[in-house]
C-alpha cells in the first residue's frame, strides 16, 4: 500500500506524518518513545488513534511498545562516544553534492521575510535550524512554525524541532567560548556569530547563506509572535515594489476603510491573526460608532463577523493592493433606513473597484401568516450566536462572541450574567427540558453547565480538542450532545458530566448537532464542514446514514419534532429537506442570498424556519416547500432562532435579540 499522510493525536497535540496505514501501531509506538509520553498513557494513546484498538490486547499494545523502548535504547548506544549535541544536530549528508541533486536557487521564510541563495535541497534543513538557533529571542512556537513553512514534508515532532534548536544553540555557545569570540562580525553594533560548516553545502553556498541571515537578523527587531502571517507565501525572492498598498512592518498590514458608499476613507493597522473583536473594536473607534465591515470578492460582497472571515480578507490585502481591497464600513442605521421600511439592495461603489449588490433580502409575505415583532433586547456587546426559550417560554438564554451568556426575562427585558464564564467566544446554548440547567460551549474547547436559579456554573466538560460549535440536550435532559471543530461528535451524561460516546466519522469540524425527539434521543444528527450529514446511533457508536446532497459548509441540521424529517441548512444558500427512514432527498428550498446558519421546525411541524447572512428570516410550508414569509428586521446577519408556540425568538450579528409573534390568517 502506497503511503499517506496520517495524523495522531499525542498529548493533546496532532502529529502528522507521511507512512503506511498498515504500521500505524508500530508507527506510534515509535512517536510515544520520541514524545517521552509516560507509559502509564500509552494505552489510552493507542485506543484513541488506532481504529481496531478492539483487536490488541492491553499486553499486545504494552508489548509492542517496549519492543519500541528497547529498540530505540539499542539505536542510541550504538552512537557510542557522540555527544547529545551530535546526536541532535542535523543528520549529516554526502560532503560532496551528487549529481542528482544540483545547486538551486533556495528561498528561506523568516518573520515575514523572504530571501535566497544558491544551494542544493540537501541543505535547506541544515540552514533552517542553523537560521533559528543563531535568532536569541526566538520562541518555540515561532521555530516550529518556521520550520515547518521552509520544510513542509519533514515529520518531526515539536518538541523533536525545539529540541534541535537548542541543542545546536549551547553547540554554538561552546564553539564561540573557545575560540574566544573568533568568527564573528557585525556592523552598526549588532553582531551575528558566522555560519559554521554546514555538512554538505559548499563553501559559496555557506557565504550566500551567512549573508541571508546577516540581513534577516540585522533587521530591525520584529515581533516574533507574528510570524506567518503571510500562509499562502509570496513571489520568490524580494518583495515587489508594487505592493505600496500594504506596509509589512512587524508584521502589520496597512488596511483602508471605505466609509459606506462614499469614496472617503481612513486608515488602520491590524495584524495577521489578531482577533475580530480586536479589529471591529479599531474601526468603530476610528469612526466613532459601531460599523459593520464587508468587502467585495468577485461579484459577491462578504460580511466580516469572525475571525475567520477577517483573515481571509487580510490575506487578500497581502496578496493585493490595500488601495483596492477597500474594507466597506456602513453604519447599521443607514444600512437598515429604507423609505418602505423594508432593506433595499445597497450599491456599494469602491473607487478601485467595481459595483457589488449587497446581498439583503426584502420583506415578502403570502398572506399566510402575519407575524410582528414584540420587542428587542439589548445587553450584549458583541454578536449574539445563540438563542433558546426555557420550557415555559417565559425565559430565554443567550450567548455572545462577548463571552458572555445570559439569562433574560420575556417579559421585563432584563437579563442576568452567567457568574464565572467562558475564556472564548460562547458559539452555542441551550435550556435543559427541566428548565433547571444551561449549557453552553465556546470556542475555549469546553461545555459548562448552569444553575438558572443562582446563574452559576455548575460544571465544565471537557474532552473536546478544538472549539465546541454546538450543544444540545435531548428530551428528557439526561444527555448533552456536542458537536467541535476536532471532527467529533460527543455524547455525555448531563448529571455526571462523563462522557458516553465519542462519534468519529466526519473528516472536517462539526458545526451543527442534535438529537431525535420521539424516542428520547437514541439518534443524533450531526452537520459538517466536509459538506455531509450524517446519522448516528450513538449508544453503539455506529454511523447509520450519510446524507449527500449539499455542495458547501452543512451550518445546520435538525430532527422534525415527529422525525420523520431532517432539515439542514448551508453555506451553498439552500435548506435540504430530507427522509430520515431513507436518508433521501425530498426537496430543496431556495430562496436566501447567503449562507444560511440556522434552520429550524415549528412546533407543529408545518413550517420550517430559516436564517441567513442577508439578514432574513424565511418560512417556509413543509408538505411542498412553498416560500410563505421573509422577515426583516435585524440589521445584519441573523445567526439564530428559536420557536414556543407562536413566539419567534432571534439572535443576530447587530448585537440584538428579538421576539416576534406569528398568526395563522
Amino acid at each position: 500500500m502506497a503511503k499517506q499522510k496520517i495524523t495522531v493525536k499525542v498529548k493533546g497535540k496532532s502529529v502528522s506524518y507521511e507512512g503506511h496505514p498498515e504500521r500505524r501501531p508500530r508507527d506510534l509506538m515509535d512517536i510515544l518513545i520520541k514524545m517521552a509520553v509516560a507509559e502509564s498513557a500509552v494505552l489510552a494513546t493507542f485506543r484513541e488513534n488506532i481504529d481496531n484498538h478492539s483487536e490488541f490486547s492491553d499486553e499486545q499494545v504494552m508489548s509492542m511498545y517496549k519492543e519500541a523502548k528497547a529498540a530505540r535504547e539499542k539505536k542510541d548506544r550504538a552512537k557510542g562516544g557522540s555527544s547529545s549535541a551530535d546526536a541532535a544536530a542535523p543528520a549529516s549528508a554526502p560532503a560532496a553534492t551528487t549529481e542528482e541533486e544540483k545547486p538551486q536557487k533556495i528561498i528561506l521564510t523568516y518573520c515575514g521575510k523572504q530571501l535566497s541563495y544558491q544551494g542544493v535541497p540537501s541543505g535547506k534543513r541544515s540552514a533552517v535550524l542553523q537560521l533559528l538557533s543563531k535568532q536569541p529571542d526566538v520562541t518555540q512556537t515561532v521555530a516550529v512554525e518556521t520550520f515547518r513553512t521552509n520544510l513542509p514534508g519533514e515529520t518531526a515532532t515539536d518538541e523533536e524541532i525545539w529540541r534541535l534548536v537548542e541543542m545546536l544553540r549551547e553547540r554554538r555557545k561552546a564553539k564561540g567560548q573557545s575560540k574566544s569570540g573568533a568568527g564573528e562580525s557585525g556592523s552598526g553594533g549588532t553582531n551575528h556569530a558566522a555560519v559554521e560548516d554546514l555538512v554538505g553545502m559548499s563553501e559559496k553556498e555557506r557565504n550566500d547563506l551567512n549573508d541571508f541571515i546577516r540581513q534577516v537578523l540585522g533587521q530591525p527587531t520584529s515581533d516574533v509572535g507574528l510570524f506567518s502571517s503571510d500562509p499562502k507565501g509570496r513571489n520568490e525572492g524580494a518583495e515587489s515594489p508594487e505592493r505600496t498598498g500594504t506596509a509589512r512592518k512587524s508584521g502589520k498590514v496597512t488596511v483602508y476603510l471605505q466609509e459606506g458608499n462614499t469614496s472617503a476613507t481612513k486608515l488602520i493597522t491590524a495584524t495577521m491573526g489578531m482577533s475580530f473583536a480586536e479589529f471591529s473594536s479599531n474601526v468603530d473607534k476610528k469612526f466613532g460608532h459601531h460599523m459593520l465591515l464587508s468587502f467585495t470578492d468577485g461579484d459577491d460582497v462578504l460580511e466580516v463577523d469572525d475571525d475567520d472571515v477577517l483573515n481571509v480578507y487580510l490575506e487578500k490585502v497581502l496578496e493585493g493592493d490595500a488601495k483596492k481591497e477597500r474594507l466597506i464600513c456602513t453604519n447599521p442605521e443607514d444600512a437598515g433606513r429604507d423609505g418602505d421600511e423594508q432593506l433595499h439592495d445597497a450599491r456599494l461603489q469602491s473607487a478601485y473597484g467595481p459595483q457589488v449588490v449587497a446581498t439583503q433580502a426584502k420583506v415578502y409575505s403570502n398572506g399566510e401568516l402575519t407575524v410582528t415583532e414584540d420587542r428587542t433586547y439589548t445587553g450584549h456587546t458583541l454578536a449574539v450566536y445563540c438563542c433558546c426559550f426555557s420550557p415555559r417560554g417565559d425565559m430565554f438564554v443567550t450567548a455572545s462572541r462577548d463571552r458572555t451568556v445570559r439569562l433574560w426575562n420575556v417579559r421585563t427585558g432584563g437579563c442576568t450574567m452567567m457568574k464565572g464564564g467562558h475564556n472564548g467566544f460562547v458559539l452555542s446554548c441551550d435550556f435543559s427540558p427541566k428548565g433547571n440547567r444551561v449549557v453552553s460551549s465556546s470556542d475555549d474547547r469546553t461545555i459548562k453547565l448552569w444553575s438558572t436559579s443562582s446563574c452559576s456554573k455548575v460544571a465544565t466538560f471537557k474532552g473536546h480538542e478544538d472549539k465546541v460549535y454546538c450543544v444540545k440536550y435531548n428530551p428528557s435532559g439526561d444527555y448533552i450532545v456536542s458537536g467541535s471543530c476536532d471532527n467529533t461528535v460527543r455524547v455525555w451524561n448531563a448529571d455526571s458530566q462523563s462522557k458516553l460516546a465519542t462519534l468519529k466519522g466526519h473528516s472536517l469540524a462539526v458545526f451543527s448537532c442534535a438529537f431525535s425527539n420521539t424516542d428520547n434521543g437514541k439518534y443524533v444528527v450531526s452537520g459538517s464542514d466536509d459538506r455531509t450529514i450524517k446519522i448516528w446511533d450513538w449508544s453503539l457508536s455506529r454511523d447509520l446514514k450519510t446524507l449527500v446532497g449539499h455542495i458547501g459548509t452543512v451550518w445546520s441540521v435538525v430532527f422534525s419534532h415527529n422525525d420523520k424529517y431532517i432539515v439542514s441548512g448551508s453555506m451553498d444558500y439552500e435548506l435540504i429537506l430530507w427522509d430520515t427512514a431513507t436518508g433521501s432527498r425530498l426537496r430543496s428550498m431556495d430562496g436566501h442570498k447567503t449562507s444560511v446558519h440556522h434552520a429550524i421546525f415549528s412546533d407543529d411541524d408545518k413550517y420550517i424556519f430559516s436564517c441567513s447572512r442577508d439578514w432574513s428570516v424565511m418560512v417556509w410550508r413543509t408538505n411542498d416547500g412553498e416560500h410563505v414569509e421573509t422577515i426583516m428586521g435585524h440589521l445584519s446577519t441573523v445567526y439564530h432562532m428559536d420557536i414556543k408556540s407562536n413566539k419567534l425568538l432571534t439572535s443576530s450579528l447587530d448585537d440584538k435579540v428579538k421576539v416576534w409573534t406569528i398568526k395563522h390568517n
